[in-house]
């Protein structure tokens, strides 16, 4: 099954602080980390909008690598 996602949402529990201040705008620059995210689609989260439906994701590993400037 081929699936097409525009977004996915990852609840983080820890490092918070850490990981919001690297990855805030900060003037013209611009940092993000990249991320591989492994789990489970477990159930429907909330209603459909007629256009796509979310999916709750039981995440069993988490990758993050060094983050990277994107001008």
């Amino acid at each position: 099954m081929k699936i097409k996602s525009d977004f996915v949402l990852l609840d983080v529990r820890s490092p918070q602080k850490k990981l919001e201040k690297i990855v805030s705008f900060d003037y013209n620059k611009e940092k993000k980390v990249p991320v591989k995210i492994i789990g489970f689609i477990s159930n429907a989260w909330g209603d459909s909008d007629g256009t796509s439906q979310e999916f709750e994701v039981e995440v069993t590993l988490v990758e993050a690598g060094d983050p990277v400037d994107v001008w």
